[in-house]
């Protein structure tokens, strides 16, 4: 069984490295998102579960499907 944290920092991974391989720094996406900078890099580290609404934000500005960033979690 995979615990909740495990399932938190692998979907951090996933928004970090989509991040860094199209050029974002962590400002910039939470600038594009409007989230705080505080709380991409709690996203980034699987310290936060975050809301259905705020994904569906972060997938539209990174131009992927939401069920993306779940998938193989």
């Amino acid at each position: 069984m995979i615990l909740n944290n495990e399932i938190l920092i692998k979907f951090g991974m996933k928004i970090k490295q989509w991040r860094n391989e199209n050029s974002y720094s962590q400002v910039d996406l939470a600038s594009e998102v409007g989230f705080n900078i505080s709380y991409i890099r709690l996203i980034e580290a699987g310290q936060i579960n975050i809301s259905f609404l705020r994904l569906l934000r972060l997938s539209k500005v990174m131009g992927v499907r939401p069920e993306e960033l779940v998938k193989d979690l």
